[in-house]
């Protein structure tokens, strides 16, 4: 029985053929590699890095809202409305109203008058399927300055949202 028809009653791979067409080759081979991994260094040099920082805000647990509600407790809440119902919708209402402003272009554009040094990171709160909770993400190209930037925006919007 020849070698060629050896191969072709079991068609299986001639693992010695395979080497040596991988020998003949070698050269392609060798500029391919070579090629491959200059191309992925001088992309890898010429990328400036960039760094996220990110952030989770959720609305305060119902059973919080004591020490509110006692405060709310002489104002009259709305007819037919208990205390802590009352306290729970202003939360929520607050709640609404800060990731609006975190979202908005006009308080960025004020926090960014008044800090400089962030108007370069890029920012995005989004809400999950639910309402809560709020992913904040920053990104810059210095990895102290997503995160700084995360808590000065985020008191910033906050003050903005208590004040305005």
């Amino acid at each position: 029985m020849t070698r060629d028809q050896c191969h072709s009653l079991n068609d299986g791979i001639d693992l010695i053929d395979l080497i040596q067409a991988l020998w003949h080759q070698r050269l392609l081979i060798a500029l391919f590699t070579a090629g491959s991994t200059l191309a992925a260094l001088g992309y890898s040099y010429s990328v400036t890095p960039t760094y996220s920082s990110q952030a989770e805000i959720t609305p305060a647990p119902i059973n919080s809202f004591g020490t509110l509600a006692g405060g709310l407790n002489s104002q009259c809440p709305i007819q037919g409305e208990s205390v802590l119902s009352s306290v729970v919708r202003l939360a929520s209402d607050t709640f609404d109203v800060l990731i609006t402003n975190l979202n908005s272009q006009i308080v960025r554009r004020d926090f960014d008058a008044v800090n400089s040094a962030y108007r370069q990171v890029a920012f995005q709160a989004s809400r999950g399927k639910t309402a809560a909770p709020v992913l904040l993400i920053a990104t810059g190209t210095e990895p102290q300055l997503a995160k700084a930037f995360i808590d000065a925006y985020l008191a910033y919007v906050t003050v903005a949202t208590v004040y305005r």
